[in-house]
């Protein structure tokens, strides 16, 4: 996506153009993508898939998948709290919001990348809970760069119009992508490219999906 300029998109006096429409419809596409990861990692597939599927078999006395998955939760938010602050100033200081959002958002996608390889087994618990864990804060210092560049989309005038196109975006490209993993890979016994359920490959599979889709 192409970072606007204030002065090009934050005037009220510049008229509706094709190429104002095509950064806002840009910028709230990252919204729509960062949505599958959402839906698919942090919500409803793969944190049930490791609590559920992955922990299924753990030794006596060893961490449950669900208390694993609060640790996890609450590291990764101690790290934003402590970090995106900073994060955000240094971005906007240095007029870097869209690097920012280029190098948070590639790790976002590598991150549900790695989780590919945590298969089925108690072994791969933490694998699978660290990989969360980072997505969450690299997903977090994206947001901030992508909320600050909602000043460079919009004016005062248009600027809930804007937001809500964004969360919109976000809203729909969720339930498509859920309903995407649904149809075609959780509820059928052989899903697309023949994905079965063996070693929890229709929920790594759906891992990459997520990161595809961003």
């Amino acid at each position: 996506m192409s970072a606007p300029s204030d002065e090009l998109l934050g005037s009220p006096d510049m008229p509706a153009s094709g190429t104002r429409r095509r950064v806002v419809a840009a910028w709230a596409l990252w919204d729509w993508g960062s949505a599958g990861y959402n839906t698919i990692v942090t919500t409803f597939v793969f944190a049930p898939y490791l609590t559920k599927v992955v922990a299924a078999d753990r030794p006596p006395g060893s961490l449950s998948g669900a208390t694993g998955l609060a640790i996890a939760t609450a590291v990764a938010g101690f790290l934003i709290a402590a970090m995106a602050p900073v994060t955000g100033q240094r971005a906007d200081a240095g007029g870097r919001r869209k690097r920012s959002l280029g190098v948070w958002t590639g790790l976002v996608i590598g991150s549900a990348l790695g989780l590919f390889f945590v298969r089925d087994e108690y072994s791969y618990l933490w694998l699978g809970l660290v990989l969360v864990a980072a997505g969450s804060v690299f997903m977090e210092f994206a947001g901030v760069s992508y909320n600050a560049m909602l000043q460079q989309v919009s004016h005062p005038g248009n600027i809930g119009k804007i937001s809500g196109i964004g969360w919109a975006s976000g809203y729909l490209g969720g339930i498509l992508i859920l309903l995407v993993a649904f149809v075609f890979f959780i509820q059928p016994e052989v899903g697309l490219f023949g994905v079965t359920a063996e070693g929890g490959l229709k929920f790594r599979v759906l891992a990459v999906v997520a990161a595809v889709w961003f």
